[in-house]
Order: structure tokens, then sequence, then C-alpha cells
């Protein structure tokens, strides 16, 4: 899926978001956009437990000798 946001999009967002970005930075944005809402959907998607790092924990391997 392609991802994309217009200056009238990013323009609402700065706004709502109360911050002020130059046009550079506007122009940066909106290049790394589609990186950025690809990483947005990959969070959002639904994981196991078994998904969490934590778990994945082996106290004996852990130990040194």
């Amino acid at each position: 899926m392609a991802f994309t946001i217009t200056m009238e999009e990013l323009d609402f967002i700065v706004e709502r978001a109360k911050i002020t970005v130059t046009p550079g930075q506007k122009a940066d944005i909106i290049e790394a956009y589609p990186y950025i809402a690809a990483m947005i959907e990959l969070v959002h998607r639904p994981r196991s437990l078994m998904a969490e790092p934590a778990h994945i924990f082996v106290p004996g391997e852990a130990v040194r000798p």
C-alpha cells in the first residue's frame, strides 16, 4: 500500500499539534511519511503474548561461569 500525505493534511496535523515547523522540515516529513506510516501500521498489528521479547529470556543461559 502506498502511503502519501498532502501539504494540506500536514498543515492540519501541525496546526492541531500546535507546533512550529519550517518549510524545510515539512518537506522532510512529506518525504519520510511513507516510511513513518508503514512503521505505524506494523506497530498497530495485533500480536500474541509470545511476541513479547521478554518471554525469550532463559535464566540458565544468562549465568556467567
